[in-house]
């Protein structure tokens, strides 16, 4: 049988049975990796949601996830990657297009 290794597990030098190696990525780059793993959890639990029609089990790893992706977006913010006004900007401007090409937000 072939064990399928994370992407962390594969960049990290870590071999298929969890005992990790030392990692001689640098941070940065692991920090990239992670945070695009946990997005993809998260999109995997946010389709979970629909397809369960919101029971209580998937809504459990949804906010799991997402905290999971708000932890990794701190850290991006400790490293000095972004910071919170890059943000603030950047979800005010998202809130604009969704007024325009959604319904979430109601137009003023």
């Amino acid at each position: 049988m072939v064990r399928q290794l994370s992407a962390k597990q594969f960049y990290a030098g870590s071999n298929p049975v969890g005992h990790s190696k030392k990692n001689n990525m640098d941070k940065e780059t692991e920090l990239m990796i992670i945070t695009m793993e946990e997005c993809g959890e998260l999109t995997q639990a946010c389709s979970k949601v629909l397809r369960t029609r919101y029971e209580e089990h998937a809504l459990e790893e949804l906010r799991k996830e997402v905290a999971d992706v708000m932890c990794m977006v701190e850290l991006m913010k400790e490293e000095g990657l972004i910071s919170d006004s890059d943000i603030s900007t950047g979800i005010n401007k998202k809130k604009e297009k969704l007024k325009i090409w959604s319904n979430l937000i109601e137009r003023t």
